[in-house]
């Protein structure tokens, strides 16, 4: 069903890699931080939910921007920083600890990833659509999409894999009580697995960077075309 023949031009599918690459790292973070602002920071369900409002917020601030910007920059302006600024926001997840707050230690940390990963989506999704035959948008564009979802499998896996695998190895070393879901040790460990898996996650975001750097070469001019041929 698909044609393979998308797939021939080396931008579109680096823009594929980095969709893919989003996709693990982002299902990975958002599946341990919801764990950790639950189990270690003690938010209930619905504050959590709250405490993840400005991640969106700030989604919207910069896609938004760079939806209306792109065809003026090219994709590569707004991709690269886009995605530093998101690997280096992953990467923070990595100091949280079991005294961290949430003003001092989760905020700053999800508003830098959240301004990244909105610099990304618009000029990534037109990426792949450049120098696409009309007949074959509909599958250019499905299969970023895919790339997520695939991704989020894979990260959840990997990630969660990497993650649970430390924290059993740091419970068991520090003597941590079977069925002991409460103590300090406990959220220590929980803390020192999530910490891995936050690593990791930024690690990929550190990979599509690369990919972005070395492979996207979409100009400003071939994304006016897309966006004229989207128009029309």
């Amino acid at each position: 069903l698909m044609p393979f023949d998308i797939f021939k031009n080396g931008s579109r599918s680096a823009a594929y890699a980095v969709s893919l690459c989003l996709g693990t790292a982002m299902f990975g973070l958002f599946f341990f931080l919801t764990l950790f602002v639950q189990q270690v920071m003690g938010f209930s369900p619905l504050k959590a939910g709250f405490a993840f409002l400005p991640f969106s917020a700030g989604i919207m601030i910069t896609a938004g921007l760079s939806s209306n910007l792109v065809a003026k920059t090219g994709p590569r302006p707004w991709m690269i920083p886009g995605l530093a600024l998101a690997s280096i926001g992953m990467f923070l997840f990595t100091k949280l600890h079991v005294g961290s707050t949430y003003l001092t230690g989760l905020l700053p940390a999800m508003m830098i990833t959240a301004l990244g990963l909105g610099c990304v989506f618009v000029p990534m999704t037109l990426v792949a659509l450049t120098r696409i035959r009309d007949d074959e948008a509909g599958i250019a564009s499905g299969v970023v999409n895919m790339g997520q979802q695939i991704g989020g499998s894979i990260g959840l896996a990997s990630i969660g894999t990497i993650a649970w695998s430390l924290f059993a190895t740091y419970s068991k070393s520090h003597g941590l009580a079977s069925g002991d879901h409460s103590s300090l040790l406990y959220k220590q460990s929980l803390t020192a697995g999530f910490g891995r898996g936050f690593l990791v996650a930024s690690g990929i975001m550190l990979l599509s960077l690369i990919i972005t750097i070395f492979f996207v070469k979409t100009r400003k001019e071939d994304i006016g075309h897309v966006d004229a041929a989207l128009a029309g």
